[in-house]
């Protein structure tokens, strides 16, 4: 298959949902689309945030040191936008399903620590991907390296704020969120499938507190997210190029 052929309908699909975003990439690049998302889902400018990443030192810099030796699919850095997301919310608890190597729970808890405050929680399965990728006719790309175990690229001087949980979403996301009690932000990174992300959205919904951020990541393989969020009055942002989209959980 070629690159057109590849590419186009994803294009087509966010062109759809945004179709002012090509005007801002044009006029800004990836910098304005990620800022214009973040004032959409957010509702006011902290373009601080992303420009943080440009001068990272310490343990952020060693992270982004460390993700930019793996093969990456997209152009505007999903992580680098959680980044900046929760260095503006300033969260006291995260959850997250899906951690394979851990790149994207390493920018969470960067800035966490950043922050001064807040958790992490992460529930994994690990290459689970082995299992349902095939049958979405897709190749698994996030199977851990022989010897390699979850979250192996979290810097050790981050992983105090992280507490993983191993084992399947379905049974684990209902008792962590009940221990957790009210939670600020939620990032669906597991079983990219219709079915396991509304279960995922529909579990989290009621723990999430008022002005919490729903997350998703590659929201372009089903309607799972936009469905949600036409079905509770919740605008959904895409965080265009980078397959993450959000909504914010008014009050």
């Amino acid at each position: 298959m070629c690159l057109r052929e590849t590419y186009l309908p994803l294009i087509s699909q966010f062109l759809r949902r945004d179709p002012l975003a090509v005007a801002h990439y044009l006029t800004g690049g990836k910098a304005a689309l990620v800022r214009r998302a973040m004032r959409q889902v957010l509702g006011r400018d902290d373009s601080w945030a992303v420009d943080e990443l440009g001068s990272a030192q310490g343990e952020l810099r060693e992270v982004l040191i460390r993700t930019t030796k793996l093969p990456f699919l997209g152009w505007v850095h999903c992580a680098e936008i959680l980044y900046a997301l929760v260095r503006v919310v300033k969260p006291r608890i995260i959850v997250e399903t899906g951690v394979a190597a851990g790149v994207s729970s390493s920018f969470l808890l960067a800035a966490l620590a950043r922050n001064g405050e807040g958790e992490l929680h992460s529930i994994d399965l690990p290459d689970h991907e082995e299992a349902y990728f095939p049958t979405l006719g897709k190749k698994p790309i996030a199977v851990l390296p022989p010897g390699e175990s979850v979250g192996f690229l979290i810097p050790e001087a981050l992983r105090s704020r992280w507490h993983l949980h191993q084992g399947n979403t379905r049974v684990l996301l209902p008792s962590v969120l009940d221990s957790l009690g009210n939670i600020d932000i939620f990032l669906h990174d597991s079983e990219h499938t219709y079915e396991m992300m509304m279960f995922e959205f529909e579990t989290v919904w009621p723990h999430l507190r008022p002005g919490g951020l729903l997350l998703s990541d590659d929201v372009d393989w089903n309607d799972s997210f936009p469905d949600f969020c036409h079905r509770r009055g919740v605008k959904p942002v895409y965080f265009w190029g980078s397959g993450l989209a959000g909504g914010i959980k008014r009050s």
